[in-house]
């Protein structure tokens, strides 16, 4: 009877064929005398909201297992390389075979993985560690991904990061910029990009990713409300150890001091030449699959010769109230949804 609940057999490509056992485990065809066990919690999104740096205080958790891809886009079947745009497809394209045929592999931000046995295999590694996981923030954007997440494990916990959105789409622009994604003022590329086809990988989504409350709606279908968390990115900055005591206690796992400080990972940077942070861009992607102790002090270099140390701009009056009218309505709806005040969000 347990095993015919837990029994999942993903549409397309044979995904995950299986059965998930008492240890939230599976005997994957590709790897005999080998159990292997599966993520039991997702975080979801969204980008540019603080993901990165929440992944690497549960990364350092001794009892937390994050994927060595933070973010493989397994359950996105509609987040495909094969649809993406030449400048992206480029700049998040590698060997995932070659990749995990490594003994050890290596930490590496995006992918975007559709092959069952690729998926397992990022999670080989995972040995004593009781809370099991990934972040792949195009999930929260995704039409397919919360069914899938389902369909493979409907116990799994839920957690969502959520920022003021019109400052989520400024960071989301500066940080195109950096990549030499991006060469408009932030209202051109917002109303240019709004315009066109709206699709991940194909357009940048500065609006899109920031209409929080349908992308939530299509989680509280699938999962009962006690396994979703829902952060606000600036409690987490205010109190990065309260909110990181509450996602442990959330994922089952003993409390653990982290820095008293928010840990910026992914913070935007100013390129001294739009060209040059593309080529470095591109420079930084083929430096991943090279070991750590050769490819930091490299990448290092690179951004203080890229970028200059002025501080990023911030989002001025002007741009944040014409910005403002696209969220307004999605952040009333959310506000009732979650339960939370947002009434900070619609001012500057």
């Amino acid at each position: 009877m347990f095993f015919g609940m837990w029994q999942f057999l993903f549409n397309k490509r044979g995904r995950l064929q299986g059965h998930l056992d008492q240890n939230n485990s599976v005997q994957p065809s590709y790897r005999r005398n080998e159990r292997i066990k599966l993520p039991n919690f997702i975080v979801v999104g969204a980008p540019k909201a603080g993901t990165s740096s929440i992944g690497t205080y549960l990364d350092a958790h001794p009892s937390i297992y994050i994927s060595p891809i933070k973010e493989p886009h397994f359950f996105s079947d509609d987040i495909r390389l094969s649809n993406f745009r030449l400048d992206y497809k480029k700049s998040v394209s590698f060997d995932v075979k070659k990749y995990l045929n490594r003994d050890k592999l290596l930490k590496k931000h995006i992918a975007f993985i559709d092959d069952h046995s690729q998926y397992l295999g990022l999670f080989r590694d995972v040995r004593y560690e009781s809370a099991i996981g990934e972040l792949s923030t195009g999930y929260m954007y995704s039409n397919c991904a919360a069914e899938n997440i389902f369909k493979f494990n409907p116990s799994a916990k839920i957690l969502m990061v959520l920022r003021n959105p019109s400052e989520r789409a400024y960071s989301h622009y500066l940080m195109d910029v950096q990549l030499g994604f991006e060469d408009r003022d932030f209202l051109s590329a917002v109303q240019h990009d709004f315009v066109s086809e709206a699709s991940w990988g194909v357009s940048n989504l500065y609006i899109e990713l920031g209409l929080y409350a349908k992308q939530i709606k299509r989680y509280l279908k699938h999962f009962p409300r006690n396994q979703i968390k829902i952060i606000l990115f600036d409690d987490f900055v205010r109190s990065p150890q309260l909110i990181m005591q509450d996602i442990y206690e959330f994922l089952g796992v003993a409390n653990k001091a982290i820095t008293d400080n928010f840990y910026r990972v992914n913070y935007a940077r100013v390129p001294r030449f739009i060209i040059s942070a593309g080529l470095f861009n591109k420079l930084r992607m083929g430096l991943d699959l090279i070991p750590e102790f050769i490819n930091m002090p490299l990448k290092c270099l690179g951004k203080k010769i890229i970028y200059s140390n002025a501080p990023a701009p911030k989002l001025n009056e002007h741009d944040f109230n014409v910005i403002i009218s696209y969220f307004k309505e999605d952040i009333l709806e959310l506000s009732s949804l979650i339960e939370r005040d947002l009434s900070s969000w619609l001012e500057f």
